[in-house]
């Protein structure tokens, strides 16, 4: 349905943080489906010249995190997006609460996550989602808020009038 081209032109991830690789399915206004591949060639796998070799190659719990926050913001600007964060609206994630790992996420798995728009309100978001790896689940969220704020709120006076 949309693959990492139609992501980066949806969202201002870009490598090394873009975090989704296609969008399988979408309900706009209500879920979505996106899938993240999880390979050994992954930038939080590389070491330093000299460095000791990962004991445990698990993928790092913050950036699965990330990787369901990008496509919660996919969900949540499906209608309206914005691949320039100097420009229109910035996607900000409030918060997070009810997270959960309940299994780890290795080189190899395919990453699916399910998102699901809980409530809107104007121009906040609340959104829940499980990431799972052939049905098991690896991360719960019961909820994500997120606030769409203006870019210019943000700049300082001198770049509002540049």
């Amino acid at each position: 349905m949309m693959d990492t081209a139609g992501i980066a032109a949806h969202i201002p991830h870009r490598y090394p943080m873009l975090l989704i690789d296609r969008v399988t399915a979408v309900t706009p206004g209500r879920s979505l489906v996106a899938v993240k591949a999880i390979t050994a060639t992954e930038p939080c796998y590389r070491r330093p010249a000299g460095a000791p070799a990962l004991a445990d190659f698990r993928y790092p719990p913050a950036l699965l995190l990330e990787s369901l926050a990008q496509a919660a913001v996919i969900l949540a600007t499906w209608t309206e997006p914005n691949p320039d964060v100097c420009q229109g609206r910035l996607e900000l994630g409030a918060s997070f609460r009810g997270v959960r790992f309940p299994a780890r996420v290795y080189p190899g798995d395919l990453v699916e996550h399910r998102i699901t728009l809980e409530k809107s309100l104007g121009d906040t978001s609340v959104i829940s989602g499980v990431a799972s790896v052939g049905g098991r689940p690896v991360l719960e969220v019961d909820q994500f808020v997120l606030a769409m704020r203006d870019v210019v709120s943000f700049l300082t006076p001198e770049l509002q009038t540049a």
